[in-house]
C-alpha cells in the first residue's frame, strides 16, 4: 500500500495535461453522481413523483416550454403521476383543488410570494402582474383598479361599439361574397383595436386594413421571452448581454425592445392629446393612491400601458377564437344560443345593437362563456409561488420553506369530481343545471364556480377580467344575433383543440367560417 500511495503521488506530481484531464473527469463524475443521489434520495422533494430528468434540472421544463406545449404536458403529467408532480429540482405543480386557496387566496395564501419567474415579464418596471413585492403590488392596484372596473368600461362602451360596427361591416362584406374567412384572425384584430380604443383612445387600424400590425408578432415575442426565460430565472441577467451569439435569444430581445418603443410612443402621443375622454390611460394619469396620495410617474404609465397592450389583446382574442370554435362545432349549442339571442332581441337593428347591460343577463350566453373559459382558458401555465419560511402543508403534503409550488387551472377545470363525469366535453348546460360526478353525486353550478379560475383567484386575480368579459359578451352575442355562421373543417373538430402556448394559448388551427347575414 505505501508503494501504491507513493506511486499515485508521483503520478499526480507529473501533472501533464492528460493527467489533469483524468483527475477533472473523475472529480466531475463523483460530483455528478453525488448530485443525482441527493436529488433522487435525500432531497426534500425526493418522494414526489415526476419525470426523472425534471428532478435533476430545470432545463427539462425549459425545453418543454420552448416547444409551446408545456400546458398540455402539465395535464399529461398529472394524469400519469397524480395531483402533485415534481417538475424541477425544487419545484412542484399541484392539481388538487384544495390547494387553490392554500396557495393563492388573500387569507391563507398571503405569505406565498411570487417567484423570480415573474421577473422575466418585466417591461420598463415590473407590471402589476409581475410585481413580486406584495406591498408595492397593493399600492399599484389601489391606483389602477378603478380604470378597469366594469362601471368605468361601460362608460366607454360607445367606443367599443364603434369598433364592433367596423367588425360587423367587414362580416357583412364577407357574407355578400360567400368566401370562407379566418374568423380567428378577425377576432384578433377586434381585440387589438378595442384595447387600443379603451387604453389610448385610438385603435391599431387592423379592422380597417385587414392586415396584421407588427404589434401582434412583437407580443408573441414578448410572451415567448417571458415564459421561456422565466423557466430558468438564474439566467435572466445573461439576457441583457446583446452580444451573445444566440440568434433565438437576440431575436426575442430585439422584439421586446421594439414593443417598448412602440408603447412609449403611443403613451406620449396620448399624453400630448388634449381630450376630456376618460380612457384607461387618462384615468391612470389622473389616478391617486387613496392611502398615500401618490400618482403614477411617466415610467409607471408606460409600464401599465405595456401590460394593457400585451394582456388585453392576446388573451381576449384567444378566448374569442376558442369560444366560437366550441359553439360552432356543437350544433345544438349553436341553435340554443342563437334562439336565446334572437328571442331576446327580435327586432334590434344592426345600427343599434344590444348593449353589454342587455346582453350580459342572458343565461345561456353566460353558460357558453363560462364553459369555454373552463375548458380552454387563455392563460394556461402554472403560476409559481414560494412556500413561506418554516414550511407549509399544501394539498395534504408538507413542503419546506423556499420550495416552489404552483397550479395551472387546466387540470383543475378537467377534474371529474368537480365538473362532472363529462368534464372534457363542451356542455354549457352544466352551468344551468349542474353535473354528475363519476360516483353519481350532483354538483351544483355554485359549487363549480368555487373552482372556476380562468382569471386566477385572490388579490392577484387578473385585473383585466372585465375587459375580457365585455368583449366576449358583445362580440359573440352581436355576431350570432345578426349572422348565420357556419364553420368549415376538413376533419372532426375537438372540444379541446390543439394549441400553442407561451403563457397565453392560441389554437394551432384557425376557425374558418362562411357567413350569411340574417334577414
Amino acid at each position: 500500500m505505501p508503494h501504491a500511495k507513493i506511486s499515485l503521488q508521483a503520478w499526480l506530481a507529473g501533472a501533464t495535461p492528460p493527467r489533469v484531464l483524468v483527475v477533472s473527469l473523475a472529480a466531475s463524475t463523483i460530483f455528478l453522481f453525488a448530485y443525482i443521489i441527493y436529488q433522487r434520495v435525500f432531497s426534500p422533494l425526493s418522494k414526489v413523483n415526476g419525470p426523472f430528468w425534471a428532478s435533476l434540472s430545470p432545463t427539462w421544463k425549459l425545453l418543454k416550454m420552448m416547444k409551446g406545449d408545456f400546458h398540455e404536458t402539465i395535464v399529461d403529467l398529472h394524469e400519469e403521476y397524480g395531483p402533485i408532480v415534481r417538475i424541477a429540482p425544487n419545484e412542484v405543480i399541484i392539481s388538487d383543488k384544495t390547494a387553490i386557496r392554500e396557495i393563492y387566496s388573500t387569507t391563507q395564501g398571503r405569505d406565498f410570494l411570487k417567484t423570480d419567474y415573474y421577473d422575466a415579464f418585466k417591461a420598463f418596471r415590473p407590471t402589476i402582474f409581475g410585481q413580486r413585492d406584495p406591498h408595492l403590488h397593493a399600492k399599484r392596484k389601489r391606483i389602477v383598479s378603478h380604470g378597469y372596473s366594469m362601471s368605468a368600461l361601460q362608460a366607454m362602451e360607445t367606443y367599443v361599439q364603434s369598433r364592433l360596427q367596423i367588425f360587423l361591416t367587414k362580416m357583412r362584406s364577407f357574407s355578400l361574397t360567400g368566401e370562407t374567412i379566418n374568423l380567428s384572425k378577425w377576432c384578433h384584430f377586434f381585440a387589438f383595436d378595442v384595447i387600443g380604443e379603451l387604453a389610448f383612445s385610438e385603435g391599431f387600424g387592423m379592422l380597417e386594413s385587414g392586415v396584421e400590425d407588427e404589434h401582434i408578432r412583437l407580443i408573441e415575442v414578448q410572451m415567448e421571452f417571458g415564459s421561456t426565460v422565466g423557466m430558468v430565472p438564474f439566467l435572466q441577467p445573461l439576457t441583457k448581454w446583446t452580444f451573445l451569439p444566440v440568434p433565438w435569444l437576440r431575436s426575442l430581445q430585439a422584439g421586446r425592445e421594439r414593443l417598448k418603443e412602440l408603447t412609449q410612443s403611443r403613451v406620449e402621443r396620448r399624453r400630448n392629446k388634449v381630450s376630456d375622454r376618460k380612457d384607461i390611460l387618462g384615468r391612470l394619469i389622473e389616478a391617486v393612491d387613496p392611502v398615500t396620495g401618490e400618482k403614477l410617474d411617466p415610467i409607471d404609465l408606460r409600464t401599465e400601458a405595456f401590460s394593457s397592450i400585451v394582456a388585453g389583446s392576446d388573451s381576449t382574442s384567444s378566448a374569442l377564437s376558442y369560444m366560437l370554435h366550441q359553439i360552432l362545432t356543437h350544433p345544438d349549442v349553436h341553435r340554443t344560443l342563437v334562439s336565446e339571442l334572437r328571442s331576446a332581441f327580435p327586432s334590434a337593428p344592426v345600427s343599434s345593437p344590444p348593449t353589454y347591460a342587455q346582453l350580459a343577463p342572458l343565461p345561456y350566453l353566460q353558460a357558453c362563456i363560462k364553459e369555454s373559459l373552463r375548458l380552454t382558458p387563455p392563460a394556461t401555465v402554472n403560476l409559481p409561488r414560494y412556500v413561506p419560511p418554516g414550511g407549509r402543508v399544501v394539498a395534504g403534503t408538507y413542503f419546506p420553506g423556499g420550495v416552489t409550488v404552483g397550479m395551472s387551472c387546466l387540470p383543475v377545470h378537467l377534474d371529474t369530481e368537480t365538473f362532472g363525469v363529462d368534464a372534457r366535453t363542451y356542455r354549457p348546460e352544466r352551468w344551468l343545471g349542474g353535473a354528475e360526478t363519476p360516483g353519481g353525486e350532483r354538483v351544483t353550478p355554485e359549487e363549480m364556480m368555487r373552482y372556476w379560475i380562468p382569471f386566477g383567484v385572490g388579490s392577484r386575480a387578473c385585473i383585466g377580467k372585465n375587459v375580457a368579459m365585455l368583449e366576449l359578451v358583445k362580440l359573440i352575442g352581436t355576431l350570432l344575433l345578426y349572422f348565420d355562421v357556419e364553420v368549415q373543417y376538413d376533419k372532426k373538430p375537438e372540444d379541446i383543440p390543439k394549441s400553442k402556448s407561451y403563457f397565453f394559448a392560441r389554437m394551432r388551427e384557425p376557425v374558418m367560417v362562411t357567413l350569411r347575414e340574417r334577414q
